[in-house]
């Protein structure tokens, strides 16, 4: 568990490597510490993010309470308040959140859907057109894999 924290770096660092790859526009948030979707605007991540304004404030809280002022706190340890905050909360859900909801909230704040490779709108798809999509994808891929490794072996005997 010691290392929970550099595995979570790496993960970002390869998630963004990924998204990439795949022609995805992404870059690190604010903070450096996580893989942002350029696709979605930060003022509309901003606006849904009540659990990451609830979070930021219930470390502030605690912050006060032990008598620290929290703008001269290291950002190191305004992280890890973050995050035990985060715990908190996490371990108090009770269930996902309400899709419908978020997408009315999103099209009132004139968000619209759009693919995060293009920026076109995406289609408009049934669970299983989308996973069809998704195998001949991956089918692609895998064949691409498979082809590379053969010919890359050969040469050899």
């Amino acid at each position: 568990m010691r290392h929970v924290k550099e595995f979570g770096g790496i993960f970002q660092a390869r998630l963004a490597g990924l998204l990439r790859a795949l022609n995805v526009r992404v870059r690190l948030d604010s903070t450096e510490c996580a893989a942002v979707i350029d696709a979605v605007p930060d003022a509309l991540t901003n606006r849904f993010s009540k659990g990451h304004k609830n979070i930021e404030a219930r470390a502030r809280d605690f912050a006060r309470e032990q008598g620290d002022d929290w703008e001269d706190l290291p950002v190191p340890r305004q992280r890890a308040m973050r995050r035990q905050a985060a715990l908190r909360r996490l371990s108090r859900q009770d269930g996902e959140g309400d899709v419908a909801r978020w997408r009315s909230e999103a099209t009132a704040a004139g968000f619209h859907y759009t693919t995060c490779m293009t920026g076109e709108r995406s289609l408009s798809l049934t669970r299983e057109q989308r996973m069809e999509h998704a195998y001949w994808f991956v089918a692609r891929r895998v064949a691409a894999t498979f082809s590379h490794s053969l010919d890359g072996s050969q040469g050899r005997s």
